[in-house]
């Protein structure tokens, strides 16, 4: 079963079971009843992040884009959220005690593919062999920015990924993502 863990757009969801996804989280705008809805936080002190957990009433998978240490650190403890997102903007973040917290707490780390560059899948792919699970995501908001399930793949091998490791991040993570986070959904 194949799962993309982050569109934008509703009118892509017949295009994306053509592709070759089962399943797909729709990132929650409020205007469709879908599902696997999402939501992301963006946070870059406790206040913010507080305010964003509390503003979520329906249940759903909850994503945080910490933008500093301390956000990092209480969005991992925090069982409400299913996963963190790392992009050029916030990986300076990543330090070896907040890896050591990702795998403690086996949250899964999700890489947005359109806002990261070569440099951060590069790097992110080392990290993910020892240190967490990791998502790869087409945030997509137009058929054009549509990832295969082959495209990933392929992108994530010319960046130093494993075969194998690769077809683990692609179809098996977000399989247990969608099991891990069925708690809070």
């Amino acid at each position: 079963m194949l799962i993309e863990t982050c569109i934008k757009n509703h009118d892509l969801l017949p295009i994306l079971k053509k592709v070759g996804y089962n399943i797909s989280f729709l990132e929650d705008n409020f205007q469709y009843s879908y599902k696997y809805l999402r939501k992301t936080i963006i946070a870059s002190n406790l206040k913010e992040f507080k305010n964003g957990i509390a503003s979520i009433k329906k249940k759903r998978l909850i994503f945080l884009k910490p933008l500093s240490k301390d956000v990092l650190r209480y969005g991992i403890i925090n069982s409400k959220i299913s996963g963190i997102i790392i992009d050029d903007s916030n990986f300076r973040i990543l330090k070896k005690t907040s890896l050591n917290l990702l795998r403690q707490h086996n949250k899964f780390v999700e890489i947005p593919l359109p806002s990261s560059s070569s440099y951060l899948i590069y790097k992110i792919i080392p990290l993910a062999y020892k240190w967490f699970n990791v998502v790869f995501s087409s945030y997509s908001q137009d058929i054009n920015e549509i990832w295969t399930p082959i495209s990933k793949l392929n992108y994530l091998v010319i960046h130093g990924a494993d075969e194998e490791e690769a077809l683990r991040w692609i179809y098996d993570n977000p399989l247990k993502l969608l099991i891990h986070a069925s708690n809070n959904y």
